[in-house]
């Protein structure tokens, strides 16, 4: 270990009150002593900040690997929700204007047939995949068992 000496530090008033009550709180007996105290603080300081930033980045790497896919289906579900509401909203105003109809009922006094069924179809289709990814699940969970 390579001793060096400091000779003369000139330091503010508020800082030589902070330094004396560190010497005081700690115990210590020297400046020396007090300034080994403060640099061996400041490298525990670094220690935790680089272990903090260690642990920021395993969870941020163990977050996108968990919710990536999740992500990506929630963004193409999106566009494609907004893609078919365009295409709807085109085809509904294109009916409107062929046929001149003027008023528009709510589905809540009366729903078309058409309406209807497609209600029916969506219901029959999300109970569908909502079994197959509980079924997934299942067998997922069935081989961790294992």
């Amino acid at each position: 270990m390579i001793m060096g000496s400091l000779k003369h530090i000139n330091i503010s008033s508020d800082d030589m009150v902070v330094f004396e009550k560190v010497k005081s709180d700690q115990k210590l007996k020297t400046d020396a002593a007090v300034l080994k105290y403060l640099l061996n603080m400041y490298m525990e300081n670094m220690d935790e900040d680089i272990r903090n930033q260690k642990l920021v980045d395993m969870f941020m790497e163990a977050f996108s690997k968990n919710y990536y896919a999740f992500f990506e289906r929630l963004r193409w579900a999106t566009r494609t929700s907004e893609e078919n509401s365009i295409f709807l909203l085109d085809a509904v105003n294109t009916i409107l204007v062929n046929d001149n109809i003027k008023d528009g009922v709510p589905v809540e006094v009366y729903m078309h047939p058409v309406i209807a069924t497609s209600k029916a179809n969506h219901k029959r289709k999300v109970e569908h995949f909502k079994q197959a990814k509980d079924d997934r699940n299942f067998r997922k969970k069935m081989q961790e068992n294992i």
